[in-house]
C-alpha cells in the first residue's frame, strides 16, 4: 500500500464513534462533546450542505453573495447534524439535539468554529492508525 494512503487512513472506528473533545471557551470551564470526522471524509456533510445551497445555486446566487448570518446559519445546520454526535448534557446544561446544538453554534460562534476545526484535524480520528503506518 502507499506509504501516504496507509499513513494518512482514518481509524475505522472514527466513523462509527466520533472522537471526544473538550472546548474552553474561558481557559476554565470545559464542555465536552463527541464530534465525527469532516471535511472529505464526511459524505453526509457533503451531501447537506449541496443541499442547503442547491436553491442558491439553482436561483443564480453565488454562494459568496449570501449573507453572512445565512451562511453561518446554513453551517450550524449541517455541522450539527453530520459532525456532531453528542455533547455532556452536564457540561452544557441541557441534553445534546440538533436543534439546541445549532442554537448554541449560532448564539456562540466560537463554538461553531472549533467543531469544525475539531472534525477536520484529522490526527484525532487517525491516531490508533499512526504506529502502524511507520512501522512501530
Amino acid at each position: 500500500m502507499n506509504k501516504l494512503i496507509a499513513a494518512a487512513k482514518l481509524d475505522e472506528t472514527a466513523q462509527t464513534e466520533g472522537r471526544e473533545v473538550t472546548f474552553s471557551p474561558d481557559g476554565k470551564l470545559k464542555f465536552r462533546y463527541t464530534v465525527y470526522p469532516g471535511g472529505a471524509h464526511n459524505d453526509k456533510l457533503a451531501e447537506l450542505i449541496e443541499k442547503e445551497f442547491r436553491p442558491y445555486r439553482q436561483a443564480g446566487t453565488d454562494p459568496n453573495d449570501i449573507a453572512i448570518p445565512e451562511q453561518r446559519a446554513i453551517t450550524a445546520r449541517c455541522y450539527a447534524a453530520a459532525v456532531m454526535k453528542t455533547w455532556n448534557a452536564e457540561d452544557f446544561g441541557e441534553e445534546f439535539s440538533v436543534e439546541n446544538c445549532v442554537k448554541t453554534m449560532l448564539a456562540a460562534p466560537v463554538f461553531l468554529n472549533h467543531v469544525k476545526a475539531q472534525s477536520e484535524a484529522n490526527d484525532i480520528f487517525r491516531s490508533k492508525m499512526i504506529g502502524e503506518a511507520s512501522g512501530n
